[in-house]
């Protein structure tokens, strides 16, 4: 099955980057960073104000930087090595693809457990298709509520509605 880069990634409008911005300001710290891609996968890459690169994780909750600039972090994904493979998940997409979960513009894929649980699993039947903001919002704050826990604690999630 062939796929191409917009079934990895896209580049999220206007309105959305100043929603992840004030979803997760209290990760990333402040609000002074602009996101100017998202993976399919739930990450989001984005500019800190001296034009280094972040990866923020909306799945792990995580946070890292990955390039000094723009243009080294272009090189690297032109390059389709590891970090691709990591951050992209080509094979995993391609996997989702063939079990028929292929998201339209403005979809993505969400964990169904997400990674910070021991249940997860990195499998097709562990990603559902969802609007792209309950995976780049919606799951701040899943991340917030938890954040201060040790590892191993036991939670319980409750949906409202």
């Amino acid at each position: 099955m062939s796929v191409g880069w917009r079934d990895f990634a896209f580049v999220p409008d206007k309105e959305l980057g100043g929603e992840i911005v004030a979803a997760w300001h209290w990760l990333v710290g402040g609000s002074n960073w602009t996101p100017f891609l998202c993976s399919k996968l739930g990450d989001v890459f984005f500019e800190w104000p001296d034009g280094t690169v972040g990866w923020l994780s909306c799945a792990a909750g995580s946070v890292e930087g990955v390039a000094p600039d723009r243009a080294s972090f272009d090189e690297v994904c032109r390059k389709s090595g590891d970090e691709v493979t990591l951050w992209f998940g080509p094979s995993l997409i391609r996997a989702l693809h063939g079990a028929g979960k292929v998201p339209v513009d403005g979809q993505c894929y969400l964990f169904i457990t997400l990674p910070i649980f021991a249940e997860c699993r990195y499998s097709e039947d562990n990603f559902a298709v969802v609007p792209v903001r309950e995976v780049f919002v919606g799951v701040s704050d899943v991340h917030q509520q938890i954040a201060e826990l040790p590892d191993g604690a036991k939670v319980q999630i409750k949906v409202v509605d």
